[in-house]
């Protein structure tokens, strides 16, 4: 065991390049196809809840709440209470 605590909620983000808006628009639109198109919870059991190579370790780790709620209200706002 790592630790006691789980995850705790915290807005992450993907880091780009300042002042690129068109770069911003590009990946703000994929990010939010995944999510739109429900890829994104695919994604999401690939990785933490089935074995993932090369060692076949399932993490287990079931989605939040929170994380389906933030997938299903997207925001790029870095304060916490737009995710809650």
């Amino acid at each position: 065991m790592i630790g006691t605590k789980a995850m705790l909620l915290a807005p992450y983000g993907i880091v780009e390049p300042k002042d690129d808006p068109r770069f911003k628009q590009a990946v703000d639109g994929a990010v939010l196809e995944l999510m739109k198109s429900k890829q994104i919870y695919a994604m999401y059991d690939k990785w933490f809840n089935a074995p993932v190579p090369p060692n076949g370790i399932n993490l287990k780790y079931p989605m939040s709440t929170e994380l389906k709620r933030a997938f299903e209200h997207p925001s790029d706002s870095g304060d916490p209470a737009a995710y809650q």
